[in-house]
């Protein structure tokens, strides 16, 4: 009887279906996420796709797992959810996960410079944007009227950063050149506004 229930338990090991975990699950374009997989065939090397395009491969261990797999997310990949496969190539068991890719911004402008420049943009270009239709046009006046409006700064303080060898002597108040230009603060006019947004 528990030579049975011994065998049992190594069937359903030796064929439990393949599974794959993604870390992380969604990131930009350009970026990586690591793979890890269970379930496969020891020995077997395992091809990986990012969507149908294969872009590494893994030597599975004899416990029938992989892990540790960089997978980059194509510079191409337009933001949505898009396949992680990895397929072994003699046996051809599979797995399969989702990776949504977004290129979305972690604050107004991108960041505290208020460039507004997308490094990983790949929808919009001097190519697609003529096909984008303008719902509203407003003059130079009603965009700084509106950026006055709805910007948002944080009090007035000085924060360092973690490589302060990197900056300039600290002045006598004790704060350094750097971290004084990158005080976060309500600006007191639409100019002033005008100059921090680099407009």
């Amino acid at each position: 009887m528990k030579l049975c229930a011994l065998a049992l338990a190594g069937s359903a090991v030796a064929f439990a279906a393949p599974m794959l975990t993604l870390d992380p699950k969604s990131g930009p374009p350009t970026s990586y996420t690591v793979v890890a997989g269970t379930g496969f065939t020891g020995g077997e090397t395992v091809d990986i796709y990012f969507d149908t395009t294969e872009v590494a491969t893994a030597t599975v261990r004899s416990t029938g797992e992989f892990s540790g797999v960089d997978v980059p997310i194509s510079s191409a990949a337009i933001p949505g959810v898009h396949t992680v496969t990895a397929v072994g190539s003699q046996t051809k068991l599979a797995a399969q996960e989702s990776f949504l890719v977004r290129a979305d911004w972690k604050e107004f402008s991108r960041g505290p410079e208020r460039r507004g420049y997308n490094p990983t943009e790949n929808v919009l270009s001097v190519a697609t944007v003529q096909a984008v239709e303008i719902g509203q046009r407003l003059t130079a006046a009603q965009v700084i009227r509106r950026l006055w409006r709805r910007e948002r700064y944080t009090p007035r303080t000085a924060t360092m950063t973690s490589t302060p060898s990197m900056h300039p002597p600290a002045n006598s108040s004790g704060v350094t050149p750097d971290s004084i230009w990158n005080c976060r603060r309500r600006p007191r006019s639409p100019m002033e506004l005008c100059m921090l947004a680099r407009i």
